[in-house]
């Protein structure tokens, strides 16, 4: 569980989380998402449980996929990755839609698809950490 792998890939997926998770929602698609908000809401950012959360995702992906995967690889943590985007942004995003009603269904679909490919980066970040480092 604490492999060095492990940690390192977990440090290298947070980080690309942050960054990539940054830039999108505030610089690329901050005006877009705030055109399509359903209720209005008052967001409180808090970057310390941002960087938490992500800290937690990357090093929950980097465990599944050292014991779920025989050859490591950016390829193979990408497809993890994706499938794992795939689970939050279509599976998690599709019931917070139907529960929460703060984006609209376009918008909600533009944020699955962004998973599959955030997650897919995360993923193969720590494919590649992996096999370099195993």
């Amino acid at each position: 569980m604490l492999h060095k792998s492990t940690l390192v890939s977990t440090l290298l997926a947070a980080i690309v989380l942050n960054v990539l998770g940054y830039a999108f929602y505030d610089f690329i698609a901050g005006d877009y998402f705030e055109s399509h908000i359903v209720a209005s809401i008052t967001p409180v950012m808090s970057p310390l449980y941002i960087s938490i959360g992500s800290l937690l995702l990357a090093f929950a992906m980097a465990n599944l996929y050292r014991k779920q995967t025989v050859n490591f690889g950016f390829t193979s943590g990408f497809t993890f990755g994706a499938w794992i985007g795939f689970l939050i942004g279509f599976g998690m995003g599709t019931i917070m839609y139907g529960t929460s009603g703060i984006m609209d269904l376009q918008s909600q679909i533009v944020d699955s698809v962004w998973c599959l490919f955030y997650y897919g980066i995360a993923g193969g970040i720590i494919g590649w950490t992996t096999q370099k480092l195993t």
